[in-house]
């Protein structure tokens, strides 16, 4: 008997390091734009005659919105 058991590994594909680094990085500065897109539009709501463009609704949920006029950023 072999005191030493040999290591076995599952049959997935090896994913390049240098390359998961790339694609984490651009997921998170693309996360971080989007983030900062919503701020900006917090802060345009809180204007006074933004009304045109975007309006703060109170949040007591009593109030309905057309779907086509919700902005997800």
């Amino acid at each position: 008997t072999n005191p030493v058991k040999r290591i076995e590994g599952s049959s997935r594909n090896v994913i390049d390091p240098f390359e998961s680094i790339v694609k984490n990085t651009f997921k998170s500065m693309q996360a971080i734009e989007r983030n900062k897109v919503g701020l900006a539009l917090a802060d345009l709501a809180e204007n006074e005659g933004a009304g045109k463009w975007i309006e703060k609704l109170a949040g007591d949920g009593k109030e309905s919105v057309a779907k086509e006029n919700i902005v997800t950023v």
